[in-house]
């Protein structure tokens, strides 16, 4: 009987470790997302560029801004 509640008691305890270790896993994770820099969408530097024209007051030609919002919505 002794022997029964011991067994009980250790997978108890070996559930309770599992989730401890699940839990510890899950913020190390956390830490290690948060620690790597953001990767930039591929289609930033064809929005950026149409910015910067648009801020510079430079003239955009349809046909430049067609190519580059094609491929603004390719990499999408």
């Amino acid at each position: 009987m002794g022997l029964r509640i011991a067994l009980n008691r250790i997978v108890e305890l070996e559930a309770e470790l599992d989730a401890i270790s699940e839990i510890a896993d899950a913020k190390q994770n956390d830490q290690v997302r948060d620690e790597q820099p953001p990767i930039d969408h591929p289609a930033k530097k064809h929005a950026m560029a149409i910015l910067q024209k648009l801020e510079a007051g430079e003239a955009i030609v349809l046909g430049d801004l067609q190519s580059r919002l094609r491929a603004f919505v390719d990499a999408l």
